[in-house]
């Protein structure tokens, strides 16, 4: 499956499960007395100034918020998967390049059977943000001040929400999904 191919099918589950949601809060809606509807906890306020429908909306809008950041990480995640595989590959491909050329040379270099140690590995770079600076050259300046914003958004979402860590984002998930998206075509 291609790369692309395997995010929007990330996305296609975060709207059919939107799509889910969007019927249970109607099924809801429509009956509140059934077996159903008892079961999602909503949580109504007896002799409040909160109705009945504002609690619905209230308990549905904060479903549709956890679905939607648990996606934006999923989303992610597979991003991740996606360029470590690339990394993988492109490191085998530069260390046989370097060995290659190093065997090629008239005069032996010092430490040239050890080539492959110049180059840095997979296991050097273990997250996105560590990938920011090989991406820098590779994608346009306007996609990687959006990678950017992806992940502190991530951090912030993994890190409780805190300000200290990462900052939230207006990007939106289908936005994210796109940014992503076109970072994979850049990158070939």
């Amino acid at each position: 499956m291609s790369a692309k191919k395997t995010l929007e099918d990330v996305y296609k589950q975060y709207t059919s499960l939107n799509m889910l949601r969007n019927s249970a809060k109607e099924s809801v809606e429509r009956n509140a007395n059934t077996k159903f509807a008892r079961a999602i906890n909503i949580p109504v306020k007896r002799g409040g100034n909160k109705s009945k429908q504002a609690a619905i909306d209230k308990y549905f809008d904060q479903l549709y918020a956890d679905i939607t950041e648990l996606y934006i990480l999923k989303l992610i995640t597979t991003f991740e998967k996606i360029l470590f595989d690339k990394i993988d590959n492109t490191h085998g491909i530069f260390e046989r390049a370097v060995a290659q050329k190093c065997e090629k040379l008239e005069e032996p270099i010092s430490f040239s059977k050890s080539s492959g140690s110049f180059i840095k590995n997979p296991e050097d770079i273990r997250s996105l943000s560590g990938t920011k600076n090989i991406l820098k050259n590779q994608i346009s300046q306007e996609l990687f001040e959006d990678l950017k914003k992806i992940i502190d958004h991530r951090n912030w979402l993994l890190h409780g929400k805190r300000r200290t860590l990462g900052k939230d984002s207006n990007l939106n998930i289908e936005e994210i999904k796109e940014i992503l998206m076109d970072i994979i075509d850049e990158i070939g």
